[in-house]
């Protein structure tokens, strides 16, 4: 069965203790005489809202790990995502063992289980994999988690600093976002405009759901999270993914791959 959708050598230099003085006096007035630009509130929801423009295709693979009370294990996975709302994650354990592939596309959820051969789909809402229950598994939310851009409302934001160092310009931006039924917490980084942390309250503040977002480095002249983490408190369950290789807008992303033709198939 095929399914697709339309969607840094450190040179060290080494010269005389003088040289090397005169040289590191230099720096210091240099990096004392170099102002930065605060990061406003608006500035920040611009750039973490303008994220989702930057990214229109990734291919990616690392290791993926599952910490919860039915399952604590870590596999290999392949990444490819198309937005707005298409991804394919294919996934092995030792050996190269093929454990499955998980295809979704918008509300559309495919889950192919190696281990006994077996393709389940249907609409996300119907999900049924204890290691993926309290998330969010359309399209849209997923590929918004893998490319660190949550969308930020403009109306009913409160920026609140909190200082961690002595330079102003390292304090982290804090977003908050009000909802009908609680609020959302964004961290901002200050240097960077990207996002650190996602976490979602409900209307008693009580933590429903976070995201982290870590080790950032360039990725075709965007800057993407290498490590990225899923928590959920009140099921004291952590999903992350790290990649190794991790590729932005090279080509079309094509999510295509087959499975057995003896599968035995299911609907949620």
């Amino acid at each position: 069965m095929k399914a697709g959708t339309n969607r840094l050598s450190n040179r060290i230099v080494s010269s005389t203790p003088i040289v090397l003085a005169v040289f590191l006096l230099v720096g210091c007035n240099s990096t004392k005489s170099v102002s930065h630009t605060p990061l406003t509130t608006e500035l920040a929801i611009e750039r973490v809202n303008g994220r989702a423009g930057l990214v229109k295709t990734l291919k990616g693979s690392g290791n993926l790990t599952i910490e919860s009370a039915e399952l604590n294990a870590t596999v290999s996975f392949e990444l490819a995502l198309r937005r707005p709302d298409s991804l394919l994650l294919t996934l092995e354990g030792p050996f190269g063992v093929n454990v499955g592939s998980i295809f979704i596309a918008g509300d559309r959820f495919v889950f192919y289980n190696a281990a006994n051969n077996q393709v389940v789909e249907g609409n996300v809402e119907h999900v049924r994999l204890p290691w993926l229950a309290g998330l969010k598994l359309d399209g849209e939310s997923i590929t918004t988690f893998l490319t660190a851009s949550p969308a930020i409302p403009r109306g009913g934001i409160v920026r609140r600093n909190h200082p961690s160092t002595d330079d102003e310009d390292a304090d982290p931006v804090l977003l908050q976002c009000p909802r009908t039924d609680g609020s959302d917490e964004v961290n901002v980084d200050p240097a960077d405009g990207v996002v650190k942390r996602y976490a979602s309250f409900d209307s008693r503040h009580g933590l429903v759901l976070v995201q982290e977002f870590s080790q950032y480095a360039e990725a075709d002249g965007v800057l993407m999270p290498r490590l990225l983490k899923i928590i959920m408190p009140p099921e004291r369950r952590m999903l992350s993914l790290h990649f190794r290789k991790i590729s932005i807008n090279r080509e079309p992303v094509a999510l295509v791959w087959e499975v057995p033709d003896n599968a035995e198939h299911r609907t949620w």
